[in-house]
C-alpha cells in the first residue's frame, strides 16, 4: 500500500497545460527527488499537495484512499506539510514560538509558554535534532532556520513532507549536514518529496526521483539509474541531449596544442603550498583535485595574485604579480567559488558586474554607459542569461543565471589564463552544462583552463588532464581518459 498516490493530475491555465496527466507514487520512508528545468511543473505539482492550487482533473490518494485538497488547511489535516524555499518563520519569535504559531496552548486565558517550550523539546529530542528552542530565530544560523521549519511541518504530524530546495541557501557542508537529518525523519517513516537541482544532493538523500518536463513525467528513476548523462537526457529530451553531446564532441577536436605552453608554475607558499610544478597547455582543461583545505583554492588564488607577489611563464614569458590587478592586466583571471561574496555586486545591475572590471581600459575619465549596455546584452546574449534586460539587478536572479554574469565578468575573448573555483556551485543541472559549455569554448579559443571542483563527475566531464593535491603537494596526475575516480580519490584522501 502506497503511502501518496496522484493519478493522471492536470493543471490547465488559459492557454498553458502546467502540468499534463501527471503520476507519482511515495512510499514510506522514502525520499522521492522531485527534478525538472523552470518551468517544468515541480512548482505546480507542489503547490497541488499542499492546496495552494487546485488540480482540473486527476486523483490523490492517501493510504489508498481518495483525498480531496481544496486549500492549505486541507492539505496539513490530511498529514501534507510543506517546507518551501523561502523562509516562513517570524524572526523576533522563539524557535518553540515559531513552531506552534497558530497552535498555542492557552491555561486560564493565558498562553502556557512552558508546556509549547516542553512540547517543541520533546519533538525535537523524537528525531535527534541539535537545535535551540528557546532562542529568538534572528539568533540562528541560516541552517538551524531552515530545521527549524522542519520541525514546524513536522509538528502537524505529517506523513508526507515536501521540500521545496531546502539547501538552496546552504553552504555544501551545511547541505549536507541537513540532509542527515532529513535521513532520522525518513527513518521515522515519513514520506519525503525532495526537490533539488543539485546532482550531487540527488545522489546523496533519494531513493528514487521523478523527473518533469514540459508539464509531463518524462521518467521514473531508481537510485542506481542517477547518472548525470541519464538525468540531463531526460530533463532537456533525448534528441537535444544527442545533438548537444555531438556539438561537444565535434568542437573539441584538436583543441589542445601541446608545442605551446599557455602556464607554468613553479613555487611554495608559506603554510599552504610546497614545491608546486606544473603546466597548462594553450586549450586544455586541467582539473585540480583535492579536499578543503588541501591547497587547490590557494593554488589559484596565488597565481591571480590574490595572496600577494608571484612568479610564473605565461606563453613563454616570465610575468611578475603583486596583486589581483596585476594578474588581470597580464589576461590571468580567478573567478572565485563564492559569487555573493566575492564575485558580484548583487545591488547592481548585470551591465555594471560586466563590464567593471574593464572600465579603465574604455576610459579614464567618465564611465562610458553606451558600451555598459552592449556589453551587458552581448553575455546576456552569448551566455544565455534569463533576465528582462542588462539593468536587472543581480539579486533578482536565479543562481545559475548569476553563475553566468560572473562568467561574462570574466570569460573573455582574450583570456589568457582562466582559473574556475567550484564553477557550477548552487546552479541546477542544465544551467551546469551550459557553463560547461562555456568553459570548453574558452579553451577552444586558446585559454589555458584551470578547474577546481569538490565535484569529481564535473572534474572527470570536464578536464583533459586532472592534477591530484593534497595537502598543499602535488600528489599525482591522471593524463588519460577514462579517469579512474577510485585512484584519484585515493591520492587526495
Amino acid at each position: 500500500m502506497s503511502l501518496l498516490r496522484m493519478e493522471q493530475v492536470s493543471k490547465i491555465y488559459p492557454g498553458t497545460i502546467a502540468l499534463d496527466k501527471a503520476s507519482i507514487k511515495l512510499e514510506r520512508g522514502q525520499v522521492l527527488g522531485m527534478l525538472g528545468l523552470n518551468g517544468a511543473g515541480k512548482s505546480t505539482l507542489i503547490k497541488i499537495l499542499s492546496g495552494d492550487i487546485t488540480a482540473n482533473e486527476g486523483t490523490i490518494y492517501l493510504d489508498d484512499k481518495p483525498i480531496a485538497i481544496r486549500n492549505p488547511k486541507d492539505a496539513i489535516e490530511q498529514g501534507i506539510a510543506t517546507v518551501y524555499q523561502e523562509s516562513q518563520l517570524v524572526e523576533q519569535m522563539t524557535v518553540y514560538e515559531n513552531i506552534l504559531l497558530g497552535k498555542e496552548e492557552i491555561r486560564c486565558g493565558m498562553v502556557n509558554f512552558a508546556s509549547m517550550k516542553k512540547k517543541v523539546e520533546e519533538k525535537i529530542n523524537e528525531f535527534g535534532f541539535q537545535i535551540p528552542v528557546d532562542v529568538k530565530v534572528f539568533e540562528l544560523s541560516t541552517a538551524q532556520k531552515r530545521l527549524a521549519e522542519i520541525v514546524k511541518a513536522l509538528s502537524t504530524n505529517a506523513k508526507v513532507l515536501i521540500l521545496d530546495e531546502p539547501t538552496a541557501s546552504l553552504t555544501k557542508e551545511e547541505a549536507f549536514s541537513l540532509m542527515e537529518d532529513i535521513r532520522k525523519i525518513k527513518e521515522k517513516g515519513v514520506g519525503i518529496i525532495f526537490v533539488s537541482h543539485r546532482m550531487d544532493e540527488v545522489k546523496f538523500i533519494c531513493d528514487s526521483a521523478t523527473v518533469l518536463r514540459n508539464g509531463k513525467v518524462a521518467a521514473n528513476l531508481e537510485k542506481d539509474e542517477f547518472t548525470q548523462e541519464n538525468i540531463i537526457m531526460h530533463l532537456v529530451g533525448e534528441k537535444e541531449y544527442r545533438a548537444e553531446k555531438k556539438q561537444e564532441e565535434d568542437d573539441n577536436t584538436d583543441r589542445i596544442h601541446r608545442d605551446r605552453v599557455a602556464l607554468h608554475f613553479k613555487g611554495s607558499l608559506t603554510n599552504k603550498l610546497t614545491d608546486i610544478d606544473f603546466k597548462v597547455y594553450e586549450g586544455e582543461i586541467v582539473g585540480i583535485a583535492g579536499t578543503l583545505g588541501s591547497g587547490r583554492s590557494s593554488l589559484l588564488r596565488a597565481i591571480s595574485g590574490a595572496l600577494g607577489r608571484a612568479s610564473y611563464e605565461v606563453f613563454g614569458r616570465t610575468v611578475s604579480v603583486k596583486c589581483v590587478r596585476d594578474a588581470v592586466k597580464e589576461k590571468v583571471v580567478y573567478i572565485p567559488e563564492d559569487r555573493k561574496a566575492e564575485g558580484l555586486f548583487l545591488k547592481w545591475s548585470i551591465k555594471d558586474n560586466i563590464s567593471l572590471p574593464h572600465l579603465y581600459e574604455r576610459s579614464k575619465c567618465f564611465i562610458p554607459s553606451k558600451w555598459e549596455t552592449e556589453e551587458g546584452n552581448k553575455y546576456i546574449d552569448k551566455f544565455l542569461i534569463k533576465a528582462n534586460s542588462c539593468t536587472q539587478t543581480g539579486n533578482e536572479l536565479s543562481g545559475g543565471n548569476q553563475q553566468k554574469v560572473l562568467l561574462g565578468k570574466w570569460v573573455r575573448e582574450d583570456a589568457r589564463i582562466l582559473m574556475f573555483d567550484e564553477p557550477t556551485h548552487g546552479v541546477d543541472i542544465h544551467a551546469k552544462q551550459e557553463i560547461y559549455g562555456i568553459i570548453r569554448n574558452a579553451a577552444r579559443n586558446g585559454a589555458g583552463v584551470i578547474v577546481v571542483s569538490s565535484e569529481m563527475d564535473e572534474l572527470i566531464e570536464l578536464s583533459d588532464r586532472i592534477i591530484m593535491i593534497n595537502n598543499g603537494t602535488i600528489v599525482g596526475e591522471a593524463d588519460k581518459k577514462p579517469f579512474d575516480d577510485q585512484k584519484i580519490l585515493a591520492a587526495i584522501s
